[in-house]
């Protein structure tokens, strides 16, 4: 059942933004393919890889004027984007089915050296399932860009994953993170950064 819904929330973003749902999907893949390194059990994995594909889920809330638009955002934009995990947060508590996965939503904007939001959580603070998906998405984004960043190829990104490892992100989550990528997804990311 939580997939089938899954599934429903992420038409409704689809419908919103195409590439909001591509991205929850890439992230998605990538976390299982993480938590598959890290010899996880199978029922971990699924809600791993429901929670991954609905992070930004709480981008529903915020105006679509911010979300698509090009160029450096406000300091007032920024907030409200900033907002997207509490959000998140909100939707996924109207259905108890979802209980489980709420504070991973929550925290997946928190950093590894405490510089993250919503709560400035630091380290092992952090639900090790919101330093999984912070990865996966910041990777994504390398990946694709924005108005202001860069687009980097697979191996950029990796070189940057390698640098930030231990600030940005959590040494033993980037370790498995890296050798997934290198061993079972490289084939689709050369892909994906080619459409």
């Amino acid at each position: 059942h939580l997939m089938e819904i899954t599934k429903i929330f992420i038409t409704a973003m689809d419908i919103r933004d195409p590439l909001m749902s591509t991205h929850s999907m890439t992230v998605a893949r990538l976390a299982v393919a993480t938590c598959q390194e890290m010899n996880w059990e199978p029922e971990q994995i699924h809600y791993m890889e429901i929670a991954a594909m609905l992070h930004d889920i709480g981008k529903i809330w915020i105006p679509e004027s911010i979300l698509t638009k090009k160029g450096k955002l406000t300091s007032e934009e920024m907030r409200k984007i900033r907002m997207h995990p509490a959000y998140g947060a909100q939707i996924l508590q109207s259905s108890g089915l979802f209980e489980k996965i709420i504070p991973w939503i929550y925290h997946h904007q928190e950093l590894w050296n405490g510089k993250g939001y919503p709560d400035g959580l630091k380290g092992d603070e952090i639900p090790l399932e919101s330093r999984i998906i912070s990865i996966c998405e910041s990777f994504d984004a390398m990946l694709s860009g924005s108005s202001n960043k860069l687009k980097l190829t697979v191996g950029q990104a990796l070189d940057r994953v390698k640098y930030e490892t231990g600030t940005v992100f959590d040494p033993v989550i980037a370790n498995a993170f890296i050798k997934a990528v290198e061993t079972k997804e490289m084939d689709y990311l050369q892909k994906y950064v080619e459409k």
